[in-house]
């Protein structure tokens, strides 16, 4: 696993169906959002809900502040 993997929270893992996985590295269990687990997913959702929860862990590490994005 590279560094920048340790680092992340979230990370997409591929399951035995060919579909992906969402998984919270903190919590040891597959991740949700809005109350649904993020399994048997395609990888382009997975990876967009996976950057969703990078940027909300983020904001809550950094003290809850919004991320500001520049043009």
């Amino acid at each position: 696993m590279t560094d920048e993997k340790r680092l992340q929270r979230y990370v997409c893992i591929l399951d035995p169906t060919n579909a992906w996985t969402v998984w919270d590295c903190e919590m040891e269990m597959p991740a949700s959002l809005g109350g649904q687990l993020l399994t048997g997913r395609p990888k382009e959702r997975a990876e967009a809900a996976r950057a969703i929860l990078e940027r909300i862990h983020k904001s809550k590490m950094d003290g809850g502040r919004p991320n500001q994005l520049v043009d």
